[in-house]
């Protein structure tokens, strides 16, 4: 029993010198009470320095500059911290940080592997994928592709695997025959960021983009194209256009804010009832801001943000352009929204804002009604979007190709003066329409053969000729 306790409580001894751990010794033992002062924030505090007579036995040190550090019961010479240092906190988060990055590159490597059946495509960069072929001018490189795979092919967004169509008969097939299908929109970090899939446009398929589209399509309906006032409006926003070309004076200028402004104010007319005026530096700033967006969504940094929201972080970058964008536009369109609502009457609506408004009140007491105020302004936005940014780049196109070759622009002219002194209204929109996709048809297959998507490029180093009447 005595041997058993002076075992317990033999001890190490070891030099307290710096870089020197406590060893066992072979002479006699130096008795010392387990549980004592000798603790192991009084052993390490004593390592590395010098410590006097009395300081050194008040820290479990012997006169000698030994330490004494209990055994707990244990033989030989095996020490657990002798032999198993403890590992720094650093090392340990380091070394999960690497299993945590190599897992997520295998997996986002396996991730981005075409399944079969899938359309052909281009290889792409590990983790990143085709991302940074997209960066300038994307148009290009997607028909470069068209050429290569067919009018189907895919492209790797950093793991999200997409799908692009390039053709009339493939748009067409996807778009209208098949609309069902692929009606869908997919829950992107931009989507959620932005609009938090509500709203018309980015709305996943189910009530809430039913219902809004449903409201929509009634809408330009009842306020728009159905009535027979409607195409008198658009022609009275054709002169205010043409009086806005003659402040000019013959000058050079740039038609994109005149353009824009014009074919907007068609869908404001059912948006809010009214139109805006070309001087008008809110609502022409707003604009401005859209264009910037549909540039800045289409940019290397919104793809890489879409593949990983973690970047969203980054204090930089044009993803953070485009939501300090999103956010001045809703804004303002908060502000316009309430403007033209505050004459609004129940159940009499003058435009799309007075029919929401209309719809919100008749499903308050609905707990799931995909109705909101967020929903209208996000409505408002997108549809202000679709109605004017592809309709616009079109007209300038067309100003452009008819600056370019004054000849077809010549006979544009002819075709269209004739349909008007026919003064036919109902073969009037079919001839104009006929006469414009003659035109510019025949300018593209001189500029640029049979390609859909002519780059800018084709036109530099040429002066454009252009006469308005």
């Amino acid at each position: 029993m005595s041997q058993n306790k002076e075992r317990n409580n033999e001890v190490f001894v070891g030099k307290a010198r710096a870089g020197h751990w406590p060893i066992r010794t072979q002479q006699a033992p130096v008795r010392a009470e387990v549980g004592s002062d000798c603790t192991w924030r009084l052993f390490n505090s004593a390592l590395g320095r010098s410590q006097g007579r009395e300081e050194s036995e008040g820290a479990g040190v012997d006169p000698n500059g030994a330490v004494m550090v209990p055994d707990q019961g244990r033989e030989g010479p095996w020490d657990p911290v002798t032999m198993f240092p403890p590992i720094p906190l650093v090392a340990f988060v380091a070394a999960a940080a690497s299993l945590l990055l190599v897992g997520f590159l295998v997996r986002h490597i396996v991730k981005q592997r075409r399944p079969r059946g899938f359309p052909p495509g281009p290889p792409g960069i590990p983790l990143i994928g085709n991302i940074l072929a997209l960066s300038s001018d994307p148009h290009v490189y997607m028909k470069k592709q068209s050429n290569i795979h067919g009018q189907i092919f895919s492209l790797d967004l950093g793991g999200i695997s997409t799908v692009v169509l390039n053709g009339y008969d493939s748009v067409k097939e996807c778009l209208v025959r098949q609309s069902d299908v692929f009606a869908d929109r997919p829950s992107l970090p931009l989507f959620k960021k932005l609009t938090n899939m509500g709203g018309l446009l980015n709305a996943k398929y189910g009530r809430c983009w039913t219902e809004h589209r449903k409201l929509a399509v009634s809408c330009f309906r009842n306020f728009g194209y159905s009535q027979k006032s409607f195409e008198n409006k658009i022609s009275e926003e054709c002169l205010f256009f043409l009086d806005a070309v003659d402040t000019y004076k013959g000058k050079s200028f740039d038609p994109k804010h005149l353009v824009t402004i014009a074919v907007s104010n068609v869908s404001n007319l059912i948006l809010f009832g009214e139109r805006f005026r070309y001087d008008d530096n809110d609502f022409l700033h707003m604009i401005e801001i859209f264009s910037e967006n549909i540039e800045l969504a289409t940019s290397s940094w919104v793809f890489l943000y879409n593949a990983f929201p973690i970047i969203g972080l980054l204090p930089f970058g044009k993803h953070q352009q485009l939501f300090r964008n999103a956010s001045e536009v809703y804004d303002f369109l908060l502000q316009i929204i309430g403007r033209f609502s505050e004459n609004h009457k129940p159940q009499s609506p003058r435009h799309f804002i007075d029919a929401y408004i209309d719809e919100m009140e008749r499903n308050e007491s609905d707990p799931d009604s995909t109705y909101s105020m967020e929903n209208l302004i996000f409505s408002v936005g997108e549809l202000i979007i679709a109605g004017t940014e592809t309709t616009t780049n079109v007209l300038r196109w067309a100003m452009l190709f008819m600056a370019l070759y004054p000849n077809i622009q010549g006979d544009l002219q002819a075709g269209i003066s004739g349909d008007l002194q026919a003064g036919i209204s109902g073969d009037l929109q079919a001839g104009i329409s006929g006469d414009l996709q003659v035109g510019i048809s025949g300018v593209s297959k001189r500029v640029v053969g049979h390609s859909p998507n002519p780059s800018p490029a084709t036109f530099r180093n040429q002066e454009p000729k252009m006469t308005l009447s």
